[in-house]
């Protein structure tokens, strides 16, 4: 599953790519409330992507290869952010420095890259939650107040 964000970003500013995907086998999941409840009057779109990870990688390296200025480079270890003046301008690989405009670091949080980039200023709760499941009370059962209620934020 990829989180709805993704899903309603890529809808909204680049249909192209959403519309690739689709035609390519990706499902689109409801989440705004599990199967067989009705969902509040009030809430807004909720879908994910339901897909292989290569799949949605293969669709967003297409249609990256189609845009004009950018060079994507395979089989390369990134040593070091070249960064001037505050601001990056490309990476050191190999001994030999890779000039940039820009730089995705598609490694995750936890890339040995990112401290040379950026800093952590605050910390603050982004008001998002994403649920991963869903749980129905068995046949019989009903909410009461006795019952624990837990939030994640």
């Amino acid at each position: 599953m990829f989180l709805g964000l993704f899903r309603r970003l890529l809808h909204t500013r680049l249909p192209d790519v959403h519309a690739d995907l689709l035609a390519h086998g990706v499902d689109e999941v409801d989440m705004t409330a599990p199967p067989g409840v009705e969902a509040p009057a009030a809430a807004t779109e909720l879908a994910s992507f339901g897909s292989r990870r290569a799949t949605v990688e293969r669709v967003l390296h297409r249609a990256l290869q189609g845009q004009p200025g950018v060079r994507v480079h395979h089989g390369l270890s990134v040593r070091e952010v070249v960064v001037d003046r505050g601001r990056v301008r490309g990476v050191r690989v190999d001994g030999a420095v890779i000039d940039a405009d820009a730089l995705v670091d598609a490694t995750g949080r936890r890339s040995p890259l990112v401290g040379a980039f950026t800093k952590e200023v605050e910390e603050s709760p982004c008001g998002n939650v994403y649920h991963s499941r869903f749980y129905r009370l068995l046949d019989g059962v009903t909410i009461t107040q006795s019952l624990p209620i837990v939030s994640f934020r």
